[in-house]
């Protein structure tokens, strides 16, 4: 039921985007928001709308034969496929397979990561009238598939990991098709045409296909070695190659279009998809937790959020550098940087809200460095404490909350009650003396 009302609203505000009200705070917004924030529109026109026709005559002029010869771009290739290919190496197959269980968890995700955050990415583009490579840039971050970096976040606060590994690698495989599909229907819809040159299909092809075989190289090595040993390495090597990628990003920026010259407005514009697509994804994920907490328990609804939320900047700059050249590769990677650092903050702030509110295996009244340094995950009384947190059991007449397994809880309540109602009849059933003196008094 939580999921058809989910739809109903959302189809409802797409048949309502162009009613003249929404259109009218449309043209109306970006006026607003440079008047209260004096100096916000960036000079020379760097974010101006611009027409469909200006906008593919200059994309043309801007755009490559779709293989980068560049040195930004073949680094961007090189250091996406070194990602990929470690992550996919330090999963271990065997494990990732039985951890498809929680399948209503993963759709909840999956519909967060790539229709709910697309879309809120659409109205920001559309509220601020953005330039086109800023614009083209947004849509494509907020609908590349997830990272293995949220597996990380998800591990050093508790929350459910199995569930963040199945929902890692199920977002890469789907983003493979949604990720095109995305940007087709929804540039199609800020500019009214589909100003995406061959060329930038060409590139964006060449990338998917980087990453679909990093992916199926690394799952054959993992499943090949069959070693934890190896798998740990692959792991730390992955997560230096996405240092190095992000540091690559920053200078990418600071080389053709640097951050510190960006107006307010530019970094007000790339935060509120991460922001908003933050607290929507909360609210979409713990509305079919209400509904059924078996179903999508409070672990899961953090780790959901945190998938959903958390994007491949990575292989977004990567797609990017490969389409823009020139000072656009700089706009595209800033674009990219300024995403990564605010989902970091932004997540990391949520995980520690989700921590105190009790929707982790972590203690909420554990120090934060116990939290950060013990494995909850493994804890199977901790994992048993937060599923029985607020549950309670029948003793003696009284609710005394006790931290049991839900089996025994139910059968040691149920013996609870039988022994209450046998002394209401009979007060002396439960006496051990009087049981004494029954069986003599049968001998005699």
């Amino acid at each position: 039921m939580a999921s058809v009302a989910v739809m109903q609203a959302i189809t409802e505000g797409l048949t309502h985007l162009q009613h003249p009200a929404f259109m009218a705070a449309v043209t109306v917004a970006p006026t607003i928001l440079t008047t209260v924030m004096p100096g916000a529109g960036i000079p020379d026109g760097d974010m101006d709308f611009q027409e469909p026709s200006e906008v593919s005559s200059r994309l043309n002029a801007l755009t490559k034969t779709g293989i980068p010869t560049s040195w930004q771009g073949l680094t961007a290739y090189f250091l996406l496929f070194l990602l990929k290919f470690c992550m996919a190496a330090s999963v271990n197959v065997k494990q990732l397979l039985q951890r498809f269980d929680r399948k209503q968890g993963i759709y909840i995700g999956l519909f967060c990561q790539f229709l709910l955050l697309p879309l809120i990415g659409l109205s920001i583009v559309l509220l601020f009238r953005l330039h086109y490579v800023i614009a083209i840039s947004l849509i494509v971050v907020t609908s590349c598939p997830g990272g293995t970096a949220s597996n990380w976040l998800v591990a050093v606060f508790n929350a459910d990991l199995p569930l963040s590994i199945a929902m890692t690698g199920v977002s890469t495989v789907v983003g493979i098709i949604m990720l095109p599909l995305n940007v087709a229907i929804l540039v199609h819809v800020v500019f009214g045409q589909d100003v995406v040159t061959i060329s930038m299909w060409k590139a964006m092809l060449a990338s998917i296909c980087i990453v679909v075989l990093a992916l199926a190289m690394g799952l054959l090595v993992s499943k090949n070695l069959n070693s934890a040993k190896w798998r740990n390495r692959f792991q730390l090597t992955g997560g230096a190659v996405g240092i190095v990628l992000f540091a690559f990003m920053i200078y990418v920026s600071s080389l053709q279009d640097p951050l510190w010259g960006k107006p307010l407005l530019f970094f007000v514009a790339v935060s509120l998809p991460c922001i908003l697509g933050l607290i929507c994804s909360h609210l979409v994920s713990q509305s079919f937790s209400a509904v059924d907490e078996e179903a999508v328990s409070p672990q899961e609804t953090t780790t959901i959020t945190i998938e959903a939320v958390y994007q491949n900047v990575g292989m977004a700059a990567s797609v990017l550098m490969s389409m823009f050249h020139g000072r656009a590769q700089g706009t595209v990677a800033g674009v990219c940087v300024t995403y990564g650092c605010v989902q970091f903050i932004c997540l990391t702030s949520y995980a520690i809200f989700a921590w105190k509110a009790g929707w982790t295996y972590a203690k909420p009244d554990d120090p934060l460095l116990v939290v950060l340094t013990h494995n909850y995950q493994e804890d199977k009384k901790a994992k048993k404490a937060a599923m029985e947190r607020s549950k309670s059991m029948l003793v003696d007449g009284e609710a005394s909350p006790l931290i049991l397994d839900s089996r025994a809880a139910a059968s040691q309540l149920e013996q609870a009650r039988s022994l209450e109602e046998a002394r209401r009849e009979d007060p002396t059933c439960c006496v051990p003396g009087k049981k004494k003196d029954n069986s003599r008094d049968r001998r005699r």
